[in-house]
């Protein structure tokens, strides 16, 4: 369903465009289309999934990320949730409640649950 509304790359309380963080090759120009039925839809099946902060990813969507929880603001704070990933994240940990970077800066950490699917812990200093 997210892969087909292309020309969005966060649905969540709000919507943002698929080109928010970098121009994609793929874009076509179109502004965000997204009915209001549609985006009510999307917010009914966070609820049954528990994703308290939507879904997000960006261009041809490789990685899709799903909120489970997020603390503080983008530039402070911290998310978890799930991602599907065609690439391999870089850094992958065996627990995520215990890992923390040995130099107290930002990161982002995963944990391998099958095929491309990961746990992550995003901190953001």
């Amino acid at each position: 369903m997210f892969k087909e509304d292309r020309s969005v790359g966060r649905v969540s309380d709000f919507i943002r465009p698929a080109n928010f963080f970098e121009k994609c090759e793929s874009w076509d120009g179109k502004e965000v289309e997204m009915s209001t039925i549609r985006h009510l839809d999307y917010r009914r099946r966070f609820l049954i999934l528990g994703l308290s902060a939507g879904i997000e990813g960006y261009c041809e969507k490789e990685s899709v990320y799903f909120y489970a929880s997020t603390k503080g603001l983008s530039v402070t704070g911290s998310s978890k949730g799930y991602v599907y990933t065609v690439k391999q994240p870089t850094l992958l940990v065996d627990d995520l409640d215990k890992y923390w970077s040995p130099d107290g800066q930002s990161f982002a950490a995963h944990r391998h649950i099958e095929g491309q699917w990961y746990l992550f812990l995003d901190y953001e200093d």
